[in-house]
């Protein structure tokens, strides 16, 4: 009986230790100077292309992961994907491992969709048409992983993971994944995407 419970606790390892990261997570630029700007890189390295730059006072900015040393985070800038220093970005309170991630926008593709948050409440889009909204949902939480979340309420319901994400689409990249169970009518529809905590 030890042994099985010690296997059972060594694969659950690496899912805890990957739910346990804490991105992605939004930050504001700091530390630089107010006539300069935070370079973003194509790599997590000084010595990478440029790809382009952040205000010296830029704001919520979303790290979307981090690099191995945790020294360069990953960000989207228009429709591709950089990295910037860590060192001149401060974490915004109240983003902790366990902490629900405050998802503002998810999208999805073939059919084009997006999913708003405002507070309790969500707006399901379908192309541009309003499916579901805004409808009141309750956030819930997996009990066996850390790493998993939900929200539900009339009609509609979604789990969110914490997980690289790509929309299909671009070059930029998630940090969350959503699955969307919408019902319409007396069917019920599943939609995929990718979750943003940037409006």
């Amino acid at each position: 009986m030890r042994y099985l419970l010690a296997f059972l606790l060594a694969l659950a390892l690496p899912a805890m230790s990957a739910a346990q990261t804490g991105w992605p997570a939004l930050y504001d630029v700091a530390g630089v100077a107010s006539d300069d700007v935070l370079n973003v890189r194509a790599g997590p390295g000084a010595g990478f292309d440029k790809l382009g730059s952040l205000p010296h006072d830029a704001e919520g900015i979303e790290v979307i992961d981090v690099d191995d040393g945790v020294r360069w985070g990953r960000i989207n800038l228009d429709e591709r994907s950089g990295w910037v220093s860590l060192a001149y970005l401060r974490r915004l309170p109240g983003q902790g491992d366990r902490a629900f991630p405050a998802v503002a926008r998810c999208y999805g593709t073939e059919p084009f969709w997006d999913l708003e948050r405002d507070g309790d409440s969500v707006t399901f889009r379908l192309l541009v048409d309003v499916i579901a909204g805004p409808v009141a949902v309750q956030q819930t939480r997996s009990t066996g992983r850390l790493d998993r979340f939900g929200f539900a309420g009339t009609g509609i319901a979604a789990t969110i993971a914490r997980s690289a994400c790509n929309d299909g689409m671009s070059d930029r990249q998630y940090g969350l994944s959503i699955e969307v169970l919408l019902r319409s009518g007396g069917d019920w529809t599943q939609y995929s995407g990718c979750c943003s905590l940037q409006r």
